[in-house]
């Protein structure tokens, strides 16, 4: 599978997320799936669970029972909700998270960001943390760009460990985080996206097929209400519509089109899907042979 080196730990360009809330065996078999098919990166997070269970508790006996630690590539992030995102809070996170995965994670996210807090004291507790071995690397999840660059400046003043990825909710669909119901994400945006491509900073775009809106569109199928709430509109439709013309005139699904457009936009972008059944991961999956040009790239963003 086509990998994303950061800070010399190669994520999967399409990442397995386990934020769907599904039982532990069917998690199980999703990440059999994932596996099977060449997917190395796992995206997980201390509040994720699976019916009642922990994520990480189910990541952790899979991984113990299918004997390829070594081989995956683990993300977890702590810090959430944004009450939460404080050193203490997360501090409390990882070792929770160590001690359900039974794993030290490869790379670490801090889920949520307190603005009122200075960056030096989230760059000094990743510092820690990678001291202690607790992880190799860290990262941010829904920071703002200015405030990204105040934790990287912070690291590169004190000779410590500088932030190396950003997660971020980012498809193709036009969206912002007042449609979401939780004005704590940060959704990417023309000038987000100029900033990441113009400092070469990699990213994690979770939610990155809107919640199966252009897939749906491409089957006729209907929308559920949180997709209309979050991602319907006319813009968005006719996004959709040139989706469903490039995936015809390509081949492949209207999936593999809006994850590669993605891994397409920027040189180290990495689509974190969350997938609920095997098919959905083997279509997801076929978007690891498609390269879009910037070209297509911008056809489907603006016509």
């Amino acid at each position: 599978m086509n990998s994303v080196i950061v800070n010399g730990i190669s994520l999967s360009a399409i990442t397995f997320g386990t934020g769907g809330n599904v039982d532990g065996d069917t998690l199980f078999k999703l990440l059999d799936k994932y596996y099977s098919l060449g997917g190395r990166t796992i995206d997980t997070a201390r509040m994720y669970t699976q019916l009642g269970e922990s994520s990480e508790a189910v990541i952790g006996r899979w991984l113990k029972s299918r004997g390829v630690r070594d081989s995956i590539i683990l993300v977890t992030k702590g810090g959430f909700p944004r009450e939460r995102a404080t050193p203490d809070c997360i501090k409390q996170d990882m070792e929770q998270s160590l001690d359900a995965l039974g794993f030290e994670p490869n790379l670490y996210l801090f889920h949520r960001d307190t603005p009122s807090i200075p960056a030096g004291e989230f760059a000094e507790l990743a510092n820690d943390f990678i001291n202690q071995g607790c992880t190799k690397a860290y990262g941010v999840s829904n920071w703002d760009n200015h405030r990204i660059d105040e934790l990287t400046q912070y690291a590169k003043d004190n000779y410590i460990a500088p932030p190396c990825v950003s997660q971020i909710q980012w498809s193709l669909a036009q969206s912002d985080c007042t449609r979401m119901g939780d004005d704590s994400l940060i959704c990417m945006n023309e000038k987000r996206l100029a900033d990441y491509s113009a400092k070469g900073m990699p990213v994690m775009a979770f939610s990155p097929q809107a919640k199966g809106f252009f897939s749906k569109y491409a089957a006729g199928a209907p929308y559920s209400q949180k997709v209309i709430d979050r991602f319907l509109s006319d813009e968005n439709l006719t996004r959709a519509q040139r989706v469903k013309e490039l995936s015809q005139q390509m081949g492949v699904s209207a999936a593999a089109i809006t994850l590669a457009y993605i891994t397409s936009s920027l040189p180290q972008a990495v689509a974190v899907v969350g997938c609920l059944i095997e098919e959905h991961i083997e279509d997801s999956l076929t978007a690891c042979s498609v390269s879009l040009t910037k070209e297509q790239c911008r056809w489907l963003y603006e016509g």
